[in-house]
Order: C-alpha cells, then structure tokens, then sequence
C-alpha cells in the first residue's frame, strides 16, 4: 500500500490527469477496480490493505484477487511515472535529459537484441554526445560499453580501441565521483543524526573537503564540482558560519550560471532552502524576504515537498525578525493551497504547531491576519481542541515535541490554568535531563529551565525574573550554545517569548493576586 500510496502521490501532485494513467481504448472489466483502488488511496479512504480488499471485494488484504489487483496497479502507475514528459512538468534541463538519454538506451538493448544494429547504435551515439556534454558519467560509461562491445563483435579495431579509451576515461571520472559522493555522505549522515558542534566532526569536514577538492581538481566533472561545493556548504554548517554558508551557496550558484546546462533543478531548490535557513539564522529579514519570493516565483511550483520547506523558512524567518503579519500571511497561502490537504501526515501536524505559535504572538502583539482571509485564519484554530489532542509527534522525544510542549504550557498560562502546568512540571524536568543532551539543545534546555523555574517560584513574576536573569542573558547572547538543530523548533525567539511569559505573569499577579 505504502509503495502505491506514494506513487499515486506523485503523480497527482504532477496533475496528471486520469485518463492518462488508465487509458480508455481497451477497456478490460478490471480498469474500474483500478480506478476505484487509486481513487481511495489518492483520498484517504483506504488507509491499509484491508481497508482497499474490503471496500472492493469484501474480502481480507490476503485475497488472490486483491493481491493481484495491487501487483497490476504498481505497475500501471510506473509505468505511468516513466512516461510523464519532463519538459511539461518543469523538471529541469539536466533530467529532461537524463531521462531521454535513459529511455533511449533502453530502446537501443532491445533493438540490438532484435538484430537493429544500425537503429540501435545511432540511438547509442547521439545518447553519448548528450551524455557527455552534460557530464552524465554513468551513462556516459553505459554507452562506452555499449560502443565497445559492438566494435568487438562486429572486428573493427580502430571503433574498438577509440571506445576502450573512452570507457577508461569515464570509468576513472565515476570512480572519482563515487569517492567524493561517499566522502560526502558520511559527514551528511554523520551530521543529521547529531548537528551540535563537534571539533573532531569539523576536523573531518576539512579533511574530505580537500580529499574532494583534489579529486575535482584531476577531473573536473559537473558531479565533482557539486560535490565538493556541497562539501564546503555543509563544513560551514557544522562550523555554524552561516555567512560563510551563503557565501559558499553563492559560489554553486556563479557555477551554474556559468554552466547553465549542468544547472540542476533540485541542487537549486537545495540551495534556496540552505540559504532561506542561513538568512533566518543570521535574522535577515529582508534578504530572506528578497530570496523566498524569489525561490516561490522560479524553483517551487507548489506540487513539490519543498514548497512546504522554502515556505517554513519562510514563516520561521518571519516569525524570529517580528515580522508577523507576513507571517500571518504565509500561514494562510500554504493552508489555503489546493494540496495542502493531501500532504503528509507530519507536514499537517507542523503547521498545526506553527499555527499555534502564530496565534499566540498575535494575541500578544496586536498584528493581525491579512482582513480577506481572516474569516477562514479564525475558523482554524480551536486551542481548547489542540491543548486536548495528542499530536502524532508525542513519540519524537527530541524533536518536534519540545515546541508542543511549550507551546500548551503558554496558552495554560493565558489561561491561568496553573494547575495543568503543575502537571507538566516533571515532563519538563524529564525532557531537560533525559531526552534532550545538554551539548545539542542547550537554547531549548535553558528556555525549560526558566519554565521549571516559573513553576518552583509558583509563577510569582519578580522571584522568577530574579530566578532567571543568568538564563535570559545566556539566550540572548547568540553566539552562546548556537545549535542549528532547534531553528525549526524554537519557532519564536526563546528570549522574545520570555518576555512574553514575564508580561504574562505580572498581568495574572495584578487581576489575581498570584504569588
């Protein structure tokens, strides 16, 4: 289920329509059981494969007719996939050629296999000149054997050695990309499952930049010099210099331009993403401001899961410069968009989140949803129902959690309702101590400390402000225990939200007499 959900998914985000991916010429009596299985897959009616063999023949998931129905479906949708046409889906030069270079490789085996030799290696040869220009060095090589091994059949030396030395040539030249991407992927991987600073991780960042440095240096290929851009990107990452990220992401972007057939759609989307983050690290507003427009307007068309990305940068740039009105704004365009309900589960629960944060700074500053859309921005928010639901993020201990929990204590204390925060009170003291390390989330253990404080001063405003000067001076000074990790989650400012929870606290002592 979960393979077609997918592909199902990208195909409707695609707008490809459905009498594309089950033509109506030959209909067989099993086309309405495909269409009735895509159909509940695309709208969430079916969420398992006992949900699909119920609805369309009574029966379990087990049912031979069920499972070969599924069998069938998978392969009607990939096939679809493969016969989308790039150009009509703004896929990017590069995979436009990719993909016909592919295809036409394809149809060369089959040709020569049938005794085409002519048709099939004329197709062989004009995939070689595209795959060269473009630097695809997989296919490239591909169609270097190929070459080889017809000379070798047919006995022309000359055709033979010519195509041997060029196999040599892209075999070297795939080697050293397969270096480099490895080199690559083990800091990458390194890095995402733990992105607090580490010396001997920024040590090793250096050492792979100038093993692929020297690799790019020997061949020069488009994959080598991505590599290696992306190489320097993610050390200054690890180094949290993020004016040095810009400046590196820049650098890939001069390399585009000055190659603009080796530009690559997704590595510009990438990019766009990296420096939205770098900008919002660094609180520049207006080049942020300057870079999502501009991203939105040329790399994103909406159907791709980095529409969602560049438009939470967006908002979280918004959000971290005061900027809230604008955020308002975003909010409302990415939760009125046409597919925003079809997205993931987990994109879902995260503007909900986000959504709170918003609604909280708002009542807070006075700023206000854009007056056309506020009618539907009003609709969608229930705190009474997001402080009672359990969001699917409870099991992510270190992760997306960490702002829920903040965020229903806020709107606790909006509500006075100290007594369900005294409920929080250990979780608090068990996610400071147990599930989040001090080295990698010491902004967020010092805001829950500050928390922790409030409560064990039973939120008396002048006792916690004493209590917390030392901490609110810690989050204030941004050099200090700067952690990439906790930009997505810490939506607002920890500081700018503590002086919030302080205005909040004199009001409750003023009309209540708390303390």
């Amino acid at each position: 289920m979960k393979s077609i959900a997918e592909i199902a998914k990208i195909l409707t985000s695609l707008g490809i329509r459905r009498s594309r991916i089950f033509p109506r010429g030959a209909r067989q009596s099993n086309d309405t059981y495909y269409e009735r299985f895509f159909d509940g897959v695309v709208s969430g009616e079916f969420n398992d494969d006992d949900d699909a063999a119920g609805a369309l023949y009574g029966s379990k998931a087990g049912d031979v007719r069920f499972t070969t129905l599924k069998s069938r479906l998978r392969e009607v949708l990939l096939t679809a996939l493969v016969n989308i046409e790039p150009r009509q889906y703004e896929l990017g030069e590069l995979m436009q050629v990719t993909l016909h270079c592919k295809k036409n490789l394809i149809c060369a085996r089959l040709l020569l296999v049938f005794g085409a030799r002519s048709t099939g290696m004329d197709l062989v040869k004009r995939s070689m000149r595209k795959s060269e220009k473009y630097h695809l060095t997989e296919l490239a090589l591909e169609c270097a054997l190929m070459t080889q091994r017809q000379s070798a059949v047919t006995g022309h030396r000359p055709s033979f050695q010519k195509a041997a030395k060029t196999v040599r040539l892209h075999l070297e030249n795939l080697n050293a990309e397969t270096q480099a991407e490895t080199l690559w992927s083990e800091l990458a991987i390194e890095f995402a499952r733990s992105r607090s600073y580490k010396s001997d991780m920024l040590a090793k960042a250096r050492k792979h930049t100038a093993r692929i440095g020297a690799l790019r240096d020997k061949h020069n290929t488009r994959s080598l010099n991505q590599t290696y851009f992306r190489m320097q990107i993610l050390q200054s990452q690890i180094a949290r210099d993020y004016s040095r990220t810009l400046e590196y992401c820049d650098r890939i972007n001069e390399y585009y331009l000055e190659h603009p057939h080796f530009s690559n759609l997704a590595r510009q989307r990438e990019i766009a993403i990296i420096k939205l983050n770098g900008y919002t690290f660094l609180r520049d507003f207006e080049n942020g401001r300057e870079l999502a427009h501009k991203a939105l307007e040329e790399l994103f068309s909406g159907r791709e899961p980095g529409w969602y990305n560049i438009n939470e940068l967006h908002f979280l740039l918004c959000m971290h410069t005061g900027n809230y009105s604008l955020a308002a704004e975003i909010f409302v365009t990415v939760t009125n968009s046409k597919r925003f309900e079809y997205t993931t589960a987990q994109t879902l629960e995260r503007w909900r989140i986000l959504e709170a944060f918003l609604r909280y700074v708002l009542s807070h500053t006075g700023a206000e949803a854009p007056p056309e859309k506020a009618t539907t921005f009003e609709r969608r928010f229930n705190v009474y129902k997001f402080l009672n639901e359990v969001p699917i993020f409870n099991r992510d201990k270190s992760g997306f959690y960490v702002p829920i929990l903040i965020v229903h204590i806020l709107f606790q204390l909006e509500q006075g309702d100290f007594l369900s925060i005294l409920d929080r009170a250990e979780t608090l003291r068990q996610y400071s101590s147990r599930y989040l390390r001090k080295a990698g989330y010491a902004r967020t253990n010092t805001f829950l400390k500050m928390l922790k404080i409030m409560i064990d001063q039973d939120f008396d405003p002048d006792l916690t402000r004493t209590k917390t000067a030392k901490h609110l001076e810690r989050l204030a000074d941004r050099s200090a225990d700067f952690d990439p990790v906790l930009e997505v989650t810490e939506v607002i400012p920890y500081e700018v939200l503590w002086s919030m929870v302080m205005k909040r606290l004199k009001e409750l002592r003023t009309s209540e007499g708390v303390g």
